[in-house]
């Protein structure tokens, strides 16, 4: 009879015990995701949202084959300023403008020149693909408006040539850290993919171009024809050094590339090249 008590007792007193520590045991399971996999409202708290804008100069080597007018090469320096807007949070945004303008002359020419302007306007949307203590990748889409016009006076002074574009494609950047984040690397590409572009006819029904200005703007914007990546290559690509100058500023110089060869059913192709130098400072 003593033994039985005992053991009831050593029983009621286990059962106590498992109780205790089955609540204990719960509230340590309950416990552990909030160590381990903390509120995300915290991540986000501790990402600090960096914004820059910087302006941009650039110069170099351009040539440019307009196949409507004449299959001679013109060539000449490109001279081009940018204005830059970055937003970095957990994505990177970035809208872009740039103004570029190019005297431009054949081995034909002994006099005069012909000229090259170029306005662009551009969003870029980017997502992070790889986030390390030294390297940052970041890649999604970006749009762009380009208008690319040309003068040749000495061959044709009665209109104006153009290879205008709405598009829109695949876009990259590649930062690679030197010295924390004093000093960086960097490497961005962008490849269209699909996008609207105009061109002039190969005849044109007038001898003069309406030059007002609703003419102009509408002569821009003449007969859009959709384009693809299967027919139309075009690519631009960007390696520069990221660097402090003072306490508070960051500036960049390297090496930019831009290639397209373009046309439509009822146009011949534009084919254009360029290869600049950039210099940039943070505003």
């Amino acid at each position: 009879m003593t033994n039985q008590k005992a053991q009831l007792r050593m029983v009621s007193a286990w059962s106590r015990n498992w109780t205790e520590n089955r609540y204990l045991l719960w509230a340590f399971l309950f416990w552990i995701p909030v160590f381990i996999f903390p509120k995300q409202g915290n991540c986000q708290d501790s990402i600090v949202l960096q914004k820059t804008k910087k302006i941009q100069f650039l110069t170099g080597y351009i040539q440019q084959k307009e196949l409507n007018l004449m299959p001679k090469v013109h060539q000449g320096f490109q001279y081009a300023v940018e204005y830059q807007a970055d937003r970095e949070l957990d994505h990177l945004s970035r809208f872009q403008a740039r103004l570029g303008f190019s005297p431009l002359t054949t081995s034909w020419e002994t006099s005069g020149f012909s000229a090259n302007l170029q306005v662009q306007a551009g969003y870029f949307h980017l997502f992070p693909l790889l986030k390390t203590r030294d390297w940052k990748v970041w890649g999604g889409p970006f749009g762009k408006l380009s208008y690319n016009t040309s003068f040749y006076p000495n061959w044709d002074e009665s209109h104006l040539y153009w290879a205008n574009q709405l598009q829109t494609g695949f876009s990259s950047r590649t930062v690679y850290m030197l010295q924390g984040q004093a000093r960086s690397l960097f490497w961005e590409f962008n490849l269209p993919v699909i996008g609207l572009l105009s061109r002039p006819n190969i005849d044109r029904d007038y001898k003069i171009d309406d030059f007002s200005f609703g003419g102009v703007l509408q002569a821009m914007h003449h007969q859009p024809q959709f384009i693809g990546l299967i027919n139309h290559f075009q690519v631009n690509s960007r390696l520069g050094y990221n660097f402090p100058i003072g306490s508070k500023r960051q500036a960049q110089f390297g090496y930019h590339l831009d290639h397209m060869q373009v046309s439509t059913y009822y146009s011949n192709q534009f084919i254009q090249s360029s290869h600049q130098i950039f210099f940039g400072i943070n505003l």
